[in-house]
Formats: C-alpha cells, structure tokens, sequence
C-alpha cells in the first residue's frame, strides 16, 4: 500500500516538475509572441497531462524576455477510498 501511494504522489509530482522545467525552458527560446507562448504551454499541458486551465496561466514579455506564472490542482486517488488534491505552481522569474 505505502509503496503504491508513493507511486501515485510520486508521478503526479515528477509530472509537475517535468512540465516546469519545460516551461522554463520554452521561455528562453521564444520568438514569437506572449500569445503564441501561451499557447504552446497549453499544448504542452495537455501533451503532459498536467490540468492546467489558460485562466490559470499567465505569461508576459516582450521580443526576448517572456517569463510565465502558473498554478493548478491535481487530485490522487487512492482506490476510490482516499482522495487527496495536490497544489502546484511556479513562476519562471523565480529560481
């Protein structure tokens, strides 16, 4: 049971910080636009499976500094008998 738990705690936090990193990384290379980098997180979200809402994204910046600042919920579930909701979010102007 305990190593099942932390199975399911462990992809949900692996995927968050996986789909961060991204992020961070997508913000250093952007070309485009503000806009065109809002969207491109939101693919990346659902590519990643990480439920992230565009109400809940934020990104800012101009030509060749864009930073993003984003918050989301994810619940575990544990046999239909425990349920937990996680709490992540980052800002790319942080460390």
């Amino acid at each position: 049971m305990a190593v099942y738990a932390g199975m399911k705690f462990g992809q949900v936090h692996y995927r968050a910080y996986i789909f961060e990193s991204d992020v961070r990384d997508m913000t250093l290379f952007e070309l485009r636009g503000a806009d065109d980098l809002k969207e491109q997180i939101l693919k990346k979200a659902k590519l990643q499976k990480v439920p992230l809402k565009s109400e809940d994204l934020s990104v800012e910046g101009k030509s060749e500094r864009f930073s993003a600042q984003a918050s989301w919920s994810e619940e575990v579930n544990f046999f239909n008998k425990y349920r937990r909701t996680l709490k992540f979010s980052f800002d790319t102007d942080q460390p």
